[in-house]
C-alpha cells in the first residue's frame, strides 16, 4: 500500500497559494466553453449567410464574355451555388469545419487558461534578467 498522506502533504502548500491578481483578470479574459460554442453557432449563421450572398452581376460584370448570355442581367447564382457546383456538400462539410475549429478553440483556450499565467512569470523573470545584464552598459543620449 503506498502512503498517500505525506504525498498530500507535498500538494498542499501549492493549492493554498493566493491567486494572483493578474493571472485571475488573465483568466477572466479568456472565452468559456459556452461562449465558445455561441460563438460557433453565430460563425455557422454568418458563413451560411455569405454562402447566399448573390454574386451573379458580379461574375457577369468581370466576365461579360462568359456564361449564358440569356441570363445576363437576371443571374441569382450565390457563393453558396458555385461551391456546390463542384461539392455538393460544401455547406454541410463548411458547417462541420466551423464546429471542429469551435472545438478546437475550445482546447487551445483550456491550454491557454494553464499556460498564461506560467509564461507570464517566464517574461517577467527575462525581463528582470535583461534588466540585470545592460543595467551597467554606457547609456547614449537618445535626442
Amino acid at each position: 500500500m503506498i502512503p498517500v498522506l505525506p504525498l498530500l502533504s507535498f500538494a498542499t502548500p501549492l493549492a493554498a497559494q493566493p491567486v494572483d491578481p493578474v493571472d485571475a483578470e488573465i483568466a477572466r479574459a479568456i472565452p468559456s466553453p459556452a461562449e465558445l460554442d455561441a460563438l460557433g453557432v453565430v460563425l455557422g449563421r454568418v458563413m451560411g449567410a455569405m454562402m447566399d450572398v448573390e454574386i451573379g452581376g458580379l461574375m457577369d460584370a468581370i466576365d461579360p464574355d462568359g456564361g449564358d448570355s440569356r441570363s445576363r442581367g437576371r443571374d441569382r447564382r450565390t457563393i453558396g451555388d458555385l461551391a456546390e457546383r463542384d461539392d455538393p456538400y460544401a455547406r454541410e462539410r463548411m458547417q462541420r469545419g466551423v464546429e471542429v475549429a469551435t472545438a478546437n478553440m475550445g482546447d487551445v483556450m483550456t491550454d491557454i487558461a494553464i499556460l498564461a499565467p506560467r509564461l507570464r512569470r517566464t517574461f517577467e523573470h527575462v525581463g528582470r534578467d535583461i534588466e540585470d545584464a545592460t543595467r551597467d552598459l554606457p547609456r547614449r543620449d537618445r535626442r
